[in-house]
């Protein structure tokens, strides 16, 4: 995927950094983590956070993803429930008197198959 002239950067994240990633954030509520240990396995899947040039071109970037050749490696696309964030906030700039602030979207594929 680093190929596509459309992906400024691909993150990759393991479904044990994904685990690690949310008892970071919600490790303060007894709830989750109680819910975690009835579960008793990690129910987080890999993910690819895709990061795109401009807005316009995570169409293209997942357009490309859901080809057939794909399918079998890629359980769930976030896009379509992102497409409308990302075309707000995607490069909104705001200056500030000696600050530039950039806002950048990503969407992510996950997948449960370990080629991934």
């Amino acid at each position: 995927m680093d190929e596509l002239p459309e992906v400024k950067e691909v993150g990759y994240v393991s479904r044990e950094e994904a685990m690690k990633d949310f008892k970071a954030a919600f490790g303060d509520n007894e709830s989750l983590m109680k819910s975690l240990e009835v579960v008793g396995i990690n129910p987080f899947f890999a993910s690819l956070n895709v990061k795109a040039f401009s807005k316009d071109q995570y169409g293209k970037i997942a357009d490309y993803l859901n080809k057939d050749s794909y399918q079998e490696l890629i359980d769930h696309s976030n896009y379509n429930q992102t497409k409308e964030t990302i075309a707000k906030v995607f490069f909104h700039q705001f200056r500030g008197e000696d600050r530039y602030v950039v806002f950048e979207c990503r969407f992510g594929f996950y997948s449960g198959d370990d080629r991934f």
